[in-house]
C-alpha cells in the first residue's frame, strides 16, 4: 500500500516540476532584444496586432502579402512570426505573452497530473 502512494506522490513531484521548468523556459525565451512592444527592426513600428506584424514581416523580413503571419495574443503580450514556405520565423516574442503560455500550459500540466494521481491511486489501493 506504502509503495503505491509513493508512486503516485512521486508521479505527481514530477509533473509540477515539470510544469515550473516549463515556466523558467518561457520566461528566459522571453527576455531578449525582439519584444514586440518595442520592436523596429528597418523602421517597422512596434507588433501589436495582426496587421502591425503583417507590417513589420514586409519591412523588416521582406515576406509582404498573403497569409505569411503568425500572430498570437493582444498588444504588450504578443508574438509574431513570419512564414518562409512551410516554416514559420519568429520575429518578435513579448514576456508578457511567454509568462501567459506558461501559466497555461503549467495549469494544464498540473491538473492532468493530479487527475493521473487520483487515477494511480484509486488503481492501487
Amino acid at each position: 500500500f506504502r509503495e503505491r502512494i509513493s508512486m503516485a506522490r512521486y508521479c505527481l513531484e514530477y509533473c509540477l516540476t515539470l510544469a515550473v521548468l516549463l515556466a523558467v523556459f518561457a520566461l528566459a525565451a522571453a527576455q531578449n532584444d525582439r519584444a514586440c512592444n518595442t520592436y523596429d527592426k528597418n523602421g517597422a513600428s512596434k507588433v501589436t496586432s495582426k496587421e502591425s506584424c503583417q507590417e513589420a514581416c514586409c519591412t523588416a523580413e521582406g515576406l509582404c502579402g498573403g497569409d505569411k503571419t503568425d500572430f498570437k495574443g493582444v498588444a504588450d503580450a504578443a508574438k509574431c512570426g513570419c512564414k518562409t514556405g512551410s516554416s514559420t520565423r519568429d520575429l518578435c516574442l513579448d514576456a508578457a505573452y511567454a509568462s501567459r503560455a506558461a501559466a497555461v500550459s503549467g495549469s494544464w500540466t498540473l491538473v492532468i497530473s493530479c487527475l493521473a494521481g487520483l487515477v494511480l491511486r484509486s488503481v492501487w489501493v
